[in-house]
This record gives C-alpha cells, structure tokens and sequence, in this order.
C-alpha cells in the first residue's frame, strides 16, 4: 500500500522532482518548443498506480487514466523541461483509440507513430 500511494504522489504531485523554479533558468529556447514529447503505447501503466494491486504481472499495467499511465510520466517530463526554460509540446493522444479506428491492434503501435499520427492533433 505504501508504495502505491508513494508511486501516485509522484505522478500526482511530482514533489520529489520540483525544479527550483524561483531562480529562472540561465539559457531558455525563447518559447520555441523545441521538444516533441508522444507515447507510442499511451496505456502503458504501473501496477503500484492501478487498482489490481493483486496483480503482479507487467502485462497487467493498463490504463486509459492519464495520470496512472505513461501520460503522466510525460505531464512531469513537459513541466520540468519548462521549468528548466525548454519548451515543448506534450502529445496526450489515446493511442489505443487511434489503433482502434484504423482496426489495428498494439502490434502496430510503432507503425502508428513512424506515419506521423502520433501528434496532440490527431
């Protein structure tokens, strides 16, 4: 129990990575997003976040909720890059809807991605 409530801080709060952020960083990209942060298997979780904590396989790491899977691991990743002055754009896109319409399945994931569908647009 405690290591899922610690792993749900993390992705929660982020209060064990905070960046300093009262001192403004020395060098910035001067607004320009210069990053592009997307997640080929955007369902990919962490059994500490998920309710089946009986659950001990990795394969059972599944989640639509954004904040217990790989998503929120990105949120983090775009919060302490703007902290640190580098801008980027953070894709939040459900990848698994987007496999979905186009009758594919997670084997196709990578495709998806190299076909230039993987932006926050759609």
């Amino acid at each position: 129990m405690k290591a899922k409530r610690r792993a749900q801080n993390g992705l929660q709060n982020n209060d064990s990575n905070q960046t300093d952020t009262t001192t403004p960083p020395g060098q910035t990209t001067d607004g320009k997003k210069t990053v592009y942060i997307y997640h080929t298997h955007s369902w990919e979780s962490y059994l500490p976040l998920l309710q089946q904590t009986s659950s001990s396989s990795p394969d059972d790491a599944v989640s639509s909720n954004n904040t217990a899977n790989v998503v929120g691991v990105g949120d983090m990743l775009a919060k302490d890059l703007a902290a640190k002055g580098i801008g980027s754009e953070h894709s939040t896109i459900d990848a698994t809807a987007k496999l979905q319409e186009k009758g594919w399945n997670y084997n196709n994931a990578y495709q998806y991605s190299r076909g230039g569908r993987a932006g926050s647009h759609g």
